[in-house]
């Protein structure tokens, strides 16, 4: 009997999906539903960019990067892992706002969130 799997997918930050998108696509292909959890806005982890522009002279530095606040920079992860998450079929995607460094076995209350995912 063919019985379709229910996925709960639960990442630290953003950009941590993409060690299991290809693997959540396979099973939303297969009629699988996929739930993915990002714990935090990832506001303030992997800022590429803005490491670039450190790098730089301050005088050639760009001040659109440099002056990008951690909340800004939340607001473009939720954009890219939105449009990630959609490239590979996922649609049920829940972005937490745990602050970082995160650490699930410091945070009773992620276990509460998550806890209240799972019952969903």
């Amino acid at each position: 009997m063919d019985q379709n799997l229910r996925i709960l997918g639960v990442n630290a930050h953003p950009h941590d999906f993409t060690h299991c998108a290809g693997t959540c696509g396979i099973h939303i292909r297969k009629g699988d539903a996929v739930t993915v959890v990002v714990m935090t806005d990832g506001g303030r982890k992997h800022n590429e960019a803005y490491m670039d522009e450190l790098m730089k002279p301050e005088a050639d530095r760009d001040p659109s990067v440099m002056n990008q606040t951690p909340a800004g920079y939340a607001e473009q992860k939720a954009t890219e892992i939105q449009r990630v998450c959609a490239l590979f079929g996922v649609t049920d995607l829940r972005i937490l706002t745990f602050p970082e460094p995160f650490r699930l076995s410091r945070s009773p209350e992620a276990v509460d969130a998550l806890e209240e995912i799972i019952r969903d």
